[in-house]
């Protein structure tokens, strides 16, 4: 089972997959072994090629407890399965028993795409329409991560009141109550194909050298009004990349918003659920970790 940009959450009861980890975003069963291949990251470039690599799954059964890692290479063109407009992946191996694995996807969301820049929070998509985050702003969030004990500060649109450099807007408080700049607050909004997201860079150093980076990638939901929900923490990817996923009814399209607030069974459950699912060991070079089950309050709401 593989999802993109979130996890696979949690399948139902009698699915084969429901005991595999709900930060996963490949999961693989192999009889009555159940198998996290690494944890959702952000999309990047290597070359000419879009590339996921999903990492910090399970260690079971591979050589000196080395994570099991996942690379979905995605290939710009047309889907090659009936009725499945993006296409579908396709497994091409294991590396060398390395516990690394390989997929490809042919899919026209690969395939390049204008990029929509605005400022101030606001930007006009190529149909007309105009998102504001701003609403957004009003307020700070505190995310919880269940799974390594951190907490996590988070603003759109504006500078955090915390405990991190002043400029902040994000703010990690680690387990131990170390605080680290995740980047500096930036009002500029992206779209990339039908994707709204805020970029925060030149945070505090890494010990690999890299500054502490945030992506906030938001998805529209019919249901949530503009400040009810917050911020959900994804992962922490490599070079301390730290992404978020934020569901809001101020990127939904009209054709969206008329459609209305679905029945709660159809609502997307692939959202981390679980705040006190078990630790992810700590990959090397990474402060804290990939992403596990979160809670989310407004930062000046009494803590649960």
């Amino acid at each position: 089972m593989m999802n993109v940009c979130e996890s696979i959450g949690k399948p139902p009861v009698g699915n084969p997959f429901h005991n595999c980890s709900d930060r996963a975003g490949v999961c693989q069963v192999t009889g009555e072994h159940v198998f996290n291949l690494g944890g959702v990251s952000p999309p990047t470039f290597e070359g000419e090629d879009l590339v996921m690599r999903y990492d910090s799954g399970d260690t079971d059964l591979c050589a000196n407890g080395k994570h099991r890692s996942s690379v979905i290479k995605f290939t710009c063109g047309e889907s090659q399965v009936p009725g499945e407009y993006y296409g579908e992946p396709v497994f091409v191996g294991e590396q060398n028993g390395a516990c690394e694995y390989d997929f490809e996807w042919t899919t026209p969301a690969a395939c390049k795409a204008e990029r929509v820049v605005g400022d101030d929070c606001i930007l006009t998509t190529p149909s007309g329409q105009r998102v504001d985050l701003n609403p957004l702003g009003a307020k700070s969030w505190n995310v919880k991560d269940g799974a390594t004990g951190h907490e996590y500060d988070v603003n759109v649109c504006g500078t955090l009141q915390s405990d991190c450099a002043a400029g902040a807007g994000a703010c990690q408080v680690a387990s131990n109550k170390q605080t680290f700049s995740l980047g500096l607050a930036s009002k500029q909004v992206q779209l990339v194909k039908e994707h709204v997201n805020v970029v925060y860079e030149g945070g505090d150093l890494c010990p690999d050298g890299n500054a502490r980076s945030t992506s906030l990638l938001f998805f529209c939901d019919p249901c949530v009004k503009p400040g009810s929900e917050g911020p959900v923490f994804l992962h922490e990817g490599d070079g301390c990349a730290y992404s978020f996923i934020w569901r809001t009814s101020l990127v939904c399209t009209a054709e969206q918003l008329a459609k209305g607030c679905p029945a709660p069974t159809n609502r997307p459950t692939n959202r981390p659920t679980n705040p006190t699912a078990p630790a992810t060991p700590t990959p090397a070079g990474n402060s804290s970790g990939s992403g596990g089950g979160t809670t989310t309050t407004p930062a000046d709401a009494p803590a649960s």
